[in-house]
C-alpha cells in the first residue's frame, strides 16, 4: 500500500537517504486521468487506488519509495486531481498539491502532467490546469516536464505512420497552448483492457511498465520551489 508522508520519511532515515539524494516525481492532471494507475504500472505493483469511477478516487497525498536500477530514490508523490466536477473539493486538492510540491525543499523533482484528448485533441481543460501549476512554479524547467496523453487506443490508427503524424501533431498542440518547448516532451500511453489493469505480469503492463519508466528516464530533475508567499491558484470554472 502506498505510505503516509510520515511512513515515507521513515523508510528514508532507515535506508540513510537524505533529502539531496531523493527526487520527486510529481505526477499531476485533472481528476479521471488515469495518475495513480500510470503511478502504479511504474512501479509493477498496486500501490495507488485506482479504479474506474465518476467522482475522484485519490482525496489526499499518498507516496511511495522506489529505488530504481541506477540506485536513484525516487519519492513517488500521488496527488488529488488538479481540477474536479465537484467544485467543494477544489480547495482541498489546491492545499494538497501545494503540500507535495513543497515537500522536502532540499530534493529535486520532475513532473508529469496527465492530459486526456477528445478525438485526439489535448483538453483545453487540461491546459489551463497545467498554466495554473506553472504559474505557481515558473521556474521549473521544461526539461523537468513530461506530459503524457492518456489513454491512446492504437486501433484507432492505420498504421504507425498514422499514429506517429499524429503525436507530432498534438505534441506540438500542446507546446503551443502550455508554452512550453520542445525541452518539455510529450508521450502517449496505450488503452489497457479491464482484464490487464491489475496483472502486472501481462504484456500490456509490462509495456506500459517500460513506456512509463522510458518516460521518467528521459527527464531532468530540478531543485525549484514557488515563491514564499504564492499560493496554487485553480480555476473553478475550468470543468
Amino acid at each position: 500500500m502506498a505510505l503516509s508522508l510520515e511512513r515515507l520519511d521513515a523508510e528514508l532515515r532507515r535506508r540513510n537517504i537524505p533529502d539531496l539524494a531523493v527526487v520527486k516525481l510529481l505526477v499531476l492532471g485533472n481528476s479521471g486521468r488515469g495518475k495513480s494507475f500510470l503511478l502504479d504500472a511504474l512501479i509493477a505493483s498496486k500501490l495507488f487506488e485506482h479504479r474506474m469511477s465518476a467522482t475522484s478516487v485519490t482525496a489526499a497525498n499518498d507516496f511511495a519509495l522506489y529505488i530504481d536500477e541506477k540506485h536513484v530514490a525516487w519519492a513517488l508523490c500521488n496527488a488529488p486531481g488538479l481540477i474536479e466536477a465537484d467544485a467543494t473539493k477544489i480547495e482541498r486538492n489546491q492545499l494538497c498539491i501545494e503540500g507535495v510540491i513543497n515537500l522536502k525543499p532540499a530534493a529535486s523533482m520532475v513532473a508529469v502532467f496527465v492530459f486526456g484528448h477528445a478525438g485526439g485533441r489535448p483538453l483545453d481543460e487540461d491546459v489551463r490546469a497545467f498554466q495554473s501549476v506553472k504559474r505557481y512554479i515558473p521556474t521549473l524547467p521544461d526539461k523537468s516536464i513530461a506530459f503524457i496523453v492518456n489513454p491512446v487506443e492504437r486501433d484507432d490508427f492505420n498504421s504507425d505512420a498514422e499514429y506517429n503524424t499524429w503525436l507530432a501533431q498534438i505534441s506540438r498542440l500542446i507546446h503551443e497552448t502550455t508554452g512550453t518547448s520542445d525541452d518539455a516532451k510529450v508521450f502517449a500511453t496505450p488503452k489497457v483492457a479491464g482484464r490487464d489493469r491489475n496483472d502486472y505480469q501481462s504484456a500490456a503492463m509490462q509495456g506500459l511498465s517500460a513506456a512509463v519508466f522510458n518516460i521518467v528516464q528521459q527527464l531532468k530533475p530540478a531543485t525549484v520551489l514557488p515563491a514564499p508567499e504564492a499560493r496554487l491558484i485553480l480555476d473553478k470554472n475550468l470543468m
